[in-house]
């Protein structure tokens, strides 16, 4: 929509300098709101996995070694 509310086609009776003006205008939302102080707190306990993906993996932040028990297998044909 332009500033004054209609839909701009492109293409479509819109120039070169308002199809300019409209993306110079456009402004992104956010997808997701900014962390709260209680989410800033928590993300350093949260483990995550370091280096590359397989049956057995090393956690951040410790570097244990622990056996990953939901591999990515949504690929594969199952029976049944």
């Amino acid at each position: 929509m332009n500033s004054l509310g209609s839909t701009v086609r492109w293409g479509e009776g819109a120039d070169s300098q308002e199809i300019d003006d409209l993306v110079d205008e456009w402004q992104p939302t956010p997808l997701v709101d900014d962390p709260t102080d209680y989410d800033e707190g928590t993300l350093d306990s949260v483990p995550t996995i370091q280096g590359p993906n397989g049956l057995k993996v090393k956690i951040q932040p410790n570097g244990k070694t622990v056996r990953l028990l939901n591999p990515m297998c949504f690929l594969t044909e199952t029976d049944g």
